[in-house]
């Protein structure tokens, strides 16, 4: 970094010297010419006059007639040898051929046949700073700049260390290294934007080592029982007593495939945040769909599994909602299956229609709120977060579930732009709300952003 910002200083700084080599080429060359032929044009007409009269004079009175002269003019005047002083090179031509030449702050007129030139000068300086002063002046500018911007690019520099610093650190496997943008009056957001990626990968990461450490400790579960099972089955003495193993080697199977399935779709939703990945699962096909229908498939395949649960739908036809019917399906039989693994005696599923948070923003829909009431022990409040946590489960659930299904119906709504929620029940037991986008179901199906 600190070879960088050499590199890009010392061209600033070679930009700058170039600017100032040039304005004072281009000064001196085309001030000078300018000056000098407006100096020959203003004063060699004069010039000429007053050699004319001189020399038309007699020899013996023109030290009278230069001293007449001389009162005209606020400069001195005086009659040297040719040559006494060097001329540019077109100097001589120009003075043969009648024309005055602006020289060393004289001006020179030829004097014919006599060997001699007429001196007009030194002339009154210009005003005005002259090309070395104005050449000293812009130096002075263009150094200050130099410092300037050296004096700007420092906090810059310094940031840019920490970025790389931090960047060498993670990459080292130090996941905690973060840029102190704090210490710096104005942070480049840059720095932010660093830290929220380390954040963000930091979280992922300690995400993905906490599932693979649940997932070994869920997959070992059912792989055990299949194996002591396995061991069992050739020691079973009878026919019956060789299917009762069969069957405990069936289940431990089938819990093994829902829990892969399950946690292949939790996988799946964390890797399809960008739209390519999604559709290349169907996950942002959305359409309009009617609730009731949904919740009714859920409610049938519940009733059969839960026997001595009550479950009623008690959803409006007209209610819809906006979403992908696979995922939507998914998440709400979680729900359900939630319910009635918690329930004593009855769970109810209701829903309202309600209007966005911010009503004064045209681009929001309205918000169907489903409301899954069961009669059972309920969600501690300290537990109401930590439930939608992978491989949570609470002591009081009926059953052995995954442990993610809760997960993933956040995952999901939150997909659509939803939420879900638990509180209390009216019921005494558990309330989980979900929020998803209104559909209207008289349109059909239409995709939304």
């Amino acid at each position: 970094m600190t070879r960088l910002f050499l590199r890009f200083y010392i061209g600033v700084l070679i930009i700058l010297i170039a600017a100032w080599f040039i304005q004072a080429y281009v000064y001196s060359r085309s001030n000078e010419k300018e000056n000098i032929k407006t100096i020959e044009e203003a004063l060699g007409g004069g010039a000429r006059l007053a050699r004319d009269e001189l020399m038309s004079a007699p020899p013996h009175e023109r030290a009278q007639v230069l001293i007449d002269i001389q009162r005209r003019f606020d400069f001195p005047i005086t009659i040297r040898k040719k040559g006494f002083v060097g001329l540019p090179p077109d100097g001589p031509q120009r003075l043969q051929a009648e024309k005055a030449v602006f020289w060393a702050n004289v001006v020179i007129v030829d004097m014919p046949d006599t060997g001699q030139w007429m001196v007009f000068g030194p002339l009154p300086k210009f005003p005005g700073p002259s090309q070395p002063w104005v050449s000293i002046g812009l130096g002075t500018v263009l150094l200050l700049a130099a410092l300037a911007i050296a004096i700007l690019l420092r906090p810059v520099v310094i940031q840019l260390r920490s970025v790389e610093r931090a960047a060498s650190a993670i990459s080292e496997g130090d996941f905690s290294a973060r840029i102190e943008s704090g210490r710096f009056r104005r942070s480049l957001p840059i720095a932010g934007a660093f830290n929220s990626m380390a954040d963000r990968m930091q979280n992922l990461l300690q995400s993905q080592r906490d599932l693979l450490q649940s997932v070994s400790h869920e997959l070992r579960t059912p792989l055990a029982r299949i194996r002591f099972a396995t061991e069992l089955l050739g020691e079973a003495e009878s026919g019956d007593d060789r299917k009762r193993r069969l069957n405990a080697i069936d289940d431990a199977t089938k819990q093994l495939d829902e829990l892969v399935e399950e946690l292949l779709t939790f996988i799946r939703l964390d890797s399809t945040t960008n739209s390519k990945g999604a559709n290349e699962y169907g996950m942002d096909d959305r359409h309009a769909i009617e609730l009731s229908d949904l919740l009714d498939e859920w409610v049938e395949v519940n009733r059969s599994l839960y026997p001595d649960i009550c479950f009623e739908n008690q959803v409006e036809q007209s209610v819809g909602v906006m979403g992908n019917r696979r995922l939507l399906i998914r998440a709400l039989g979680n729900v359900l299956h939630n319910a009635g693994r918690h329930a004593k005696q009855c769970v109810t599923v209701t829903a309202e229609i309600t209007p966005p948070c911010d009503a004064a923003n045209e681009t929001l829909s309205n918000q169907v709120r489903i409301f899954v009431d069961d009669d059972g022990a309920g969600v501690a409040e300290a537990d109401r977060i930590r439930v939608f946590e992978p491989f949570v489960r609470l002591d009081n659930a009926r059953g052995q579930g995954t442990g993610l299904g809760l997960a993933l119906v956040k995952r999901i709504v939150r997909r659509f732009n939803g939420d879900i929620v638990v509180t209390d029940s009216p019921k005494g037991g558990a309330r989980l709300v979900v929020n998803l986008p209104a559909g209207t179901i008289d349109d059909g199906p239409g995709t939304i952003d």
